[in-house]
């Protein structure tokens, strides 16, 4: 399972300063919460498809990262039809209420987060680890004062090694638990949960002792990031690609501000 994971190839994508991808990332998830129209997402997930093909990362990685969690997405929308009353009834079975307003929400959450999830993906699979860690420290450097930015920077670092670590250890122990028999497409959706279970409980202690090691090693080390001078912030260099994708960026944000504003 390569679960953000660098993907090491040459493309255009990888080639962008880490700082502007870091950049686009955090104006994009900002922008997205405002955006309340289906045929805007589609338009914005076309973008996105673009990108991937210029990235040159293959698509079924993307899909599959998607499909994980996936049935998460669709549990955590389907549940706003049990809370949400406001709009028109368009389909009632015994006390469940459906209406058009909480189909719209629904639809509109899904592909808020399929969207960027997606461009989370990219970002994750054409930037390596350290190099984000470092685009964080360059952009939040400005509230040094206000932040503890280092801490962000590690915190994020840590994480980001976890998830492919931990992925692999999800599936190992998926498949080990498959050797014992134990069937995971159970079409009774608690025996599911019950058999996952059996999964989950061991990922998470594993998750820890390795967290706890973590730290133990860290402190063993002395580590303090304040204290941490020994890495020299270069400064950064645009090339041409650089200056190419400050304009995609521009163009995109404006695009998305008047179909902000249109719909």
């Amino acid at each position: 399972m390569n679960v953000g994971k660098f993907y090491n190839v040459e493309s255009v994508i990888h080639d962008i300063s880490v700082e502007l991808k870091f950049l686009f990332l955090v104006l994009f998830s900002i922008e997205i919460f405002f955006i309340n129209k289906f045929w805007v997402y589609i338009v914005i997930l076309f973008l996105i498809l673009i990108l991937i093909k210029l990235s040159r990362v293959p698509f079924k990685l993307f899909f599959r990262n998607v499909k994980i969690v996936l049935p998460m997405i669709l549990l955590t929308s389907g549940l706003n039809i049990f809370f949400i009353s406001q709009g028109n009834v368009i389909l009632k079975f015994f006390f469940i209420r459906v209406t058009d307003y909480a189909l719209n929400l629904i639809l509109t959450m899904m592909c808020r987060i399929i969207t960027l999830l997606f461009f989370s993906l990219l970002i994750m699979f054409t930037t390596s680890v350290n190099k984000l860690s470092r685009a964080v420290i360059y952009i939040f450097m400005p509230l040094k004062n206000f932040l503890p930015v280092n801490e962000i920077a590690m915190i994020l670092n840590i994480a980001l090694r976890f998830i492919p670590v931990l992925s692999d250890e999800f599936d190992l122990i998926l498949k080990a638990q498959k050797s014992r028999q134990i069937d995971f497409d159970d079409k009774n959706i608690f025996s599911k949960v019950k058999n996952y279970v059996s999964v989950l409980i061991p990922v998470f202690i594993l998750s820890f002792r390795r967290a706890d090691d973590l730290a133990l090693a860290m402190e063993s080390r002395c580590y303090n990031p304040d204290n941490n001078k020994k890495k020299v912030l270069k400064k950064i260099k645009f090339e041409r690609v650089d200056f190419y994708a400050l304009i995609f960026i521009s163009v995109v944000h404006v695009l998305i501000f008047f179909l902000i504003i249109s719909g």
